[in-house]
């Protein structure tokens, strides 16, 4: 199976001896039947990993899951040995607007996404670290970006291309590194 779930051909394969994957860097890229233009040259898309999270257990290779949620913390606030007596005490009530503020979600930065060519696909390191064993992903390209102008128009000239043949592929090209574990392979 390739990185969707879909049967693998002419895919690389992420090695099964590895407890973690990480991304290093990725690219977006279209076919070549993008229609470009009328449709700008390059855009900005989003590649947002969603869902379940994958990791091998370093000793003995079992699989573990979790659902992660990509959040920014507030800043440390210093905590008196006054508020830490107080069994009822709660860090976050100490925050401007209360236990809300703690609950605000990472921002996925964009990555430039253009034509396949024979040119080097510049790579975007917005990933870095980030697992790639993970069982959903999101491509979102905004209409406005293909054609600001007509949103619409940009979206449907991105599928169906100008003579009914728009963008049959997108190319999402990722350089990992990986941690092996203790765990021997079955022969």
């Amino acid at each position: 199976m390739n990185l969707f779930g879909w049967d693998s051909s002419g895919d690389e394969i992420l090695p099964s001896d590895r407890f973690a994957i990480k991304i290093h860097s990725f690219n977006v890229g279209f076919s070549q039947s993008y229609a470009s233009p009328p449709l700008n040259k390059e855009v900005h898309a989003y590649l947002i990993p969603t869902g379940t999270d994958f990791m091998r257990v370093p000793t003995d290779g079992s699989v573990r899951e979790w659902n992660v949620l990509d959040q920014c913390l507030p800043v440390p606030f210093p905590v008196s040995e006054a508020e830490l007596q107080q069994p009822d005490w709660m860090p976050w009530d100490t925050l401007v607007g209360g236990s809300a503020e703690m609950v605000h979600r990472h921002r996925i930065p964009t990555v430039t996404a253009r034509p396949i060519t024979e040119e080097t696909q510049d790579p975007s390191y917005k990933l870095i670290g980030r697992s790639i064993w993970n069982n959903q992903w999101y491509l979102i390209i905004p209409g406005s970006e293909l054609m600001g102008e007509d949103p619409n128009l940009g979206i449907d000239l991105l599928i169906n291309g100008e003579s009914g043949t728009g963008v049959r592929d997108i190319k999402l090209t990722f350089e990992c590194y990986g941690y092996s574990g203790d765990v021997q392979p079955d022969l």
